[in-house]
């Protein structure tokens, strides 16, 4: 039914909310414990501000100083921004028209 729509913007959402059986595909073992585990950074970032609890890989702060980040996947693994300097021209875009209102722009 999702054939070729490759990631899409919901497509979190199953996983966020830990509800990959209300799909027909339901996931594969590893879908499902990505869900377990996504589903808990949510619920422990809501409750404490911090999405870190023993037993789940730590997701780390990301800081201008460390662009560290957690990618999501089978194993979740700790990582630099891939492409970090290209990213950084939303930087500037943002700076530019932050806190102006929008008929200004």
């Amino acid at each position: 039914m999702y054939e070729g729509w490759n990631a899409s913007h919901f497509a979190e959402l199953w996983y966020v909310f830990d509800h990959l059986d209300q799909e027909p595909w339901h996931g594969s073992e590893a879908d499902r414990k990505m869900a377990e585990e996504v589903s808990s950074y949510w619920v422990n970032f809501a409750r404490s501000g911090n999405p870190n609890s023993a037993g789940l890989a730590r997701w780390p702060m990301f800081t201008d100083g460390d662009s560290k980040v957690l990618y999501l996947g089978d194993p979740m693994v700790v990582g630099r921004v891939a492409n970090i300097n290209t990213l950084s021209v939303l930087d500037t875009v943002y700076a530019s028209v932050r806190g102006k209102p929008f008929a200004a722009r």
